[in-house]
């Protein structure tokens, strides 16, 4: 009668031992890689919710508002019916204006003129409870955390996933702190660097950058002339200037508005956007 070789069993079973083991290290390798984009995909969610939720989320929404209230004191309210014919920027603030006024110095007149952002508007929410200054550095040290994870924990991040969720708004508080000067506030580094990362990330396959996905307008158009301001445009210089003098010229409304109603600026309107 006709049997099976022992040698050819034997060879047989361990074949079928060999695929088994292989196929359970793939399987095992495939769970494991799984796992490890799962907690990358986490790890970016939970830095998206940091910044968009509980006190950083109210922080960016008074200072925002704000910084939307004085440019519109300043340069007038936009009418989106003539969206176009773009009138009413946000207002890119220095430090000096950002400073609390001092009750204890000699010239208070001065103090409040010179720090007209100082303070927010009493109609303002938690107006009493806290300052533009304050609110502002809440943000930027978030920022600064999520830089720091960025540098320091990138094999933990989805890159593709924190560009698409904060990319946009990286670049938005870096075109809104433009006038602060770095060397009166070294924690504006850590954002100047994060937008830079956030720039480099390249085009989509449409030539659009990648931390514009999703979004319906390019945040430079926020700002009065912020699309002329490029470091390769040969008159950089001249327009920054023009910036610069256009920026002079509607202080001193500001600051005569400060004076003349004891609070930073008017309350013409209340902000259209949350940022």
């Amino acid at each position: 009668m006709w049997g099976w070789n022992p040698i050819v069993l034997t060879a047989i079973a361990t074949t079928v031992a060999a695929l088994t083991a292989i196929g359970g290290v793939i399987y095992a390798w495939l769970q494991i890689r799984t796992a490890k984009q799962a907690r990358r995909v986490d790890r970016v969610l939970a830095l998206h919710e940091e910044f968009s939720t509980g006190e950083i989320a109210a922080a960016r929404s008074r200072f925002s508002e704000f910084m939307w209230r004085a440019g519109e004191a300043a340069f007038g309210i936009k009418d989106e019916r003539w969206a176009e014919f773009k009138k009413g920027w946000c207002w890119q603030p220095t430090w000096t204006s950002l400073y609390p006024p001092s009750p204890g110095c000699r010239d208070e007149v001065a103090s409040q003129c010179q720090r007209f952002l100082g303070t927010y508007p009493e109609d303002m929410p938690d107006a009493s409870k806290t300052r533009p200054l304050y609110d502002l550095r809440q943000v930027l040290w978030c920022l600064e955390r999520i830089y720091d994870a960025c540098q320091h924990k990138k094999e933990n991040l989805d890159k593709d996933l924190l560009v698409s969720l904060i990319g946009w708004h990286v670049v938005w508080w870096k075109l809104v702190t433009r006038r602060l000067n770095p060397q009166l506030g070294a924690i504006l580094k850590p954002l100047d660097d994060l937008a830079g990362w956030v720039s480099k990330q390249g085009n989509d396959n449409y030539g659009n950058p990648k931390w514009m996905k999703g979004r319906d307008f390019d945040p430079h158009d926020d700002f009065i002339m912020e699309r002329s301001v490029r470091y390769d445009n040969p008159n950089f210089r001249t327009i920054s200037r023009l910036i610069d003098k256009r920026y002079s010229q509607s202080e001193r409304d500001l600051k005569r508005l400060a004076v003349r109603s004891n609070r930073p600026t008017t309350d013409r309107s209340p902000s259209r956007r949350r940022l």
